[in-house]
């Protein structure tokens, strides 16, 4: 997937890179990947190589207010625009442009439905660092901080050729110079407010990307490296893959939630179906297991009616409940009070009912799976010729999926965005509706 699209990028915003292993790169790349899609304008507010006037088809050097104007000239131009401040003829590296500028800069690239990318802080090529006590400059405008690491870096040791500034890394991590870094080492200055979150403003997200992860090994260390970092709230995803790829991003993982609909009156049957008992067990637990299974977090149940029954019989599991008093007006009204539930930090929801006893924690896991390789807006399993649930849902689809009314669900979407289908056994599908499902049941205990 391109950059821009796994950063969620849209038009009129701005990102900021620090770190080390791929800030240039991230900068080309968003160049690359805007050509007929939007305008892009990169720039520092540090110092970059005089070389890297090739990272955008324009450069300009930007002295004096009134060279701003060129900038709304060029916004159109083919390969982006680079902008810094000047360089003396003994310097070898351009500067950023003055600070005051960089604010007027952003609301012109905003004005113009284009996306503005920021080098904030130095690294020398390497693949790791900390920054020094001036650093990082991040604008507080950004909508966007997108800390970098190079995945090579695990494994070498700090005083090899890989560290930024191996005594100061050393001493914040406390090893020697001689200790390789491990997975570990680089979690830490990825979540530490002192290392890769330094100077981040609060309104911005944090996106973090592992560069240089180009093969099946390298995307399983980053992986590791994910798991670890989400356990930062601060961080909304991580991103894997190779700057220098056509496809940039391989992965994209962030925190899924799970919202299981368990308020029905369920009229048909004489129980409440998320109550019905199926080889010892409540038919609720089971997508209730599922999620917990595919490790989703948090697992929020939505109770209504019989919803003290619901609740005794979850007794002991790690979910969370919200009862929607409502209950009656209608499924949306359930799916909207579980997206409430669990929308600040994620990345994805996947709605699953109560009702569903074969449904597995394997087919939940590849829905998600597939969501980070790709940011589907929708993901559902499909078995025998149709789709069924559990359902991921993309943030992108959480607008309309707040507005929906009356007895519909997130199916009443699914015409206004891409539905992306992982195959599942046929039997995974199945739910229980009217008695004749009951019996069905019944004869499979």
């Amino acid at each position: 997937m391109f950059l821009t699209d796994a950063l969620r990028l849209q038009p009129g915003m701005s990102v900021a890179f620090v770190g080390a292993g791929g800030k240039s790169a991230a900068l080309a790349c968003l160049v690359r990947e805007a050509e007929g899609r939007h305008p892009v304008v990169i720039t520092t507010t540090t110092r970059i190589g005089r070389e890297q006037s090739a990272l955008a088809g324009t450069h300009i050097v930007v002295e004096r207010r009134k060279d701003l104007d060129r900038i709304a000239l060029a916004l159109g131009a083919v390969g982006g625009v680079l902008v810094t401040g000047p360089a003396t003829d003994s310097e070898t590296k351009w500067r950023g442009p003055d600070p005051g500028f960089l604010r007027i800069l952003a609301e012109m690239v905003s004005r113009a439905g284009g996306i503005l990318g920021v080098e904030a802080d130095g690294a020398r090529g390497k693949s790791l660092k900390v920054p020094a006590a001036h650093e990082p400059e991040i604008p507080g405008f950004v909508d966007v901080v997108s800390p970098i690491v190079g995945i090579d870096v695990l494994g070498t040791a700090l005083q090899a050729d890989k560290a930024h500034r191996p005594e100061d890394l050393g001493r914040f991590l406390g090893i020697r110079l001689t200790d390789p870094i491990e997975v570990e080492h680089v979690v830490r200055v990825l979540t530490s407010p002192h290392g890769s979150l330094k100077g981040i403003p609060a309104s911005a997200e944090i996106r973090v990307l592992v560069n240089k992860a180009a093969n099946f090994e390298s995307l399983e260390r980053a992986a590791v490296i994910a798991r670890q970092a989400l356990v930062s709230q601060r961080v909304q995803s991580v991103l894997a893959g190779n700057l220098l790829s056509p496809d940039a991003v391989e992965r994209s993982w962030g925190r899924t939630a799970a919202v299981v609909l368990a308020a029905g009156g369920s009229t048909r049957l004489v129980r409440p179906k998320p109550l019905l008992a199926f080889r010892g067990q409540p038919l609720v637990r089971y997508g209730v297991d599922a999620a917990l299974g595919a490790g989703l977090n948090p697992v929020v149940v939505v109770t209504g009616h019989a919803a003290a029954e619901v609740r005794q019989a979850l007794e002991g599991t790690p979910v969370r409940f919200v009862d929607n008093p409502r209950w009656k007006d209608g499924q949306s009204a359930s799916l909207r009070m579980g997206l409430a539930a669990v929308r600040a930090g994620t990345e994805a929801v996947v709605f699953l009912l109560a009702d569903m006893p074969f449904v597995s924690s394997a087919t939940v896991g590849r829905l998600v799976e597939r969501h980070s390789e790709t940011l589907g807006s929708i993901v559902a399993p499909a078995g025998g010729g149709r789709r069924g649930n559990p359902v991921l849902f993309d943030r992108r689809t959480f607008g309309a999926l707040e507005s929906l009314t009356g007895d519909t669900g997130g199916r009443a979407v699914f015409d206004r965005f891409e539905v992306q289908e992982v195959p599942t056994d046929v039997q995974e599908l199945m739910d229980v509706d009217d008695p004749g499902d009951v019996d069905r049941l019944r004869s499979m205990e």
